[in-house]
């Protein structure tokens, strides 16, 4: 069976970024063109930048999503990454939100080189943080053995505890990461979400 769930999780995983929650920014999708920037974008890109410069972790994101996207700027991953990077570090609630999209970045090697191993660590401090969509990547890198050791039990940890957010694609692949595991292993994923839980 392990075929067939490597399949669910590589298509779930490499073809599609899930869906933020409401109170998190979302990524716009790419404009098919890039036309020149409005004045409303020009001036909401400098309230951002504005925000962002004063240290404010939410616009250090946002600012990272206008210069990953382009929009009221010349996009610019260098930039997006940078954005994002000064926002992860803070020890702030939104830090995870920019945690995730650096794990993003390193996961597909989007302005930067793929690297799972850093991917794996940006994942794995939002995800401790109850990041969903992290929670989901970990799972899916743990059952591939992406930039770690092959782990259905951590795996399948990870996965529960985005499931139990309302993570979607975490949800869908459940059942394929139990068909193969026995019964010990599912108990002891069940029993490994408790304990990340109450981390």
């Amino acid at each position: 069976m392990k075929p067939i769930l490597l399949v669910a999780v590589m298509l779930v995983a490499m073809g599609c970024e899930t869906s933020a929650p409401q109170s998190q920014p979302k990524a716009p999708p790419p404009s098919p063109k890039a036309t020149p920037p409005t004045e409303a974008e020009k001036k909401a890109f400098a309230e951002t930048k504005a925000s962002a410069e004063r240290g404010v972790a939410a616009s250090q994101v946002n600012l990272g999503l206008k210069y990953e996207k382009g929009q009221g700027v010349e996009q610019d991953s260098a930039q997006a990454l940078a954005w994002f990077t000064k926002a992860a570090e803070q020890n702030v609630p939104f830090a995870k939100i920019a945690q995730f999209y650096l794990g993003m970045k390193y996961y597909k090697g989007q302005g930067v080189e793929q690297d799972y191993a850093q991917a794996l660590a940006w994942f794995t401090r939002a995800a401790e943080q109850n990041e969903p969509r992290a929670q989901f990547y970990l799972g899916a890198m743990y059952e591939l053995g992406e930039g770690t050791d092959e782990d259905k039990v951590r795996s399948l940890a990870w996965l529960l505890l985005a499931a139990r957010q309302g993570e979607k694609n975490a949800i869908k692949i459940i059942s394929f990461a139990k068909v193969s595991m026995t019964r010990e292993q599912i108990d002891q994923a069940k029993a490994l979400s408790e304990k990340l839980l109450k981390k």
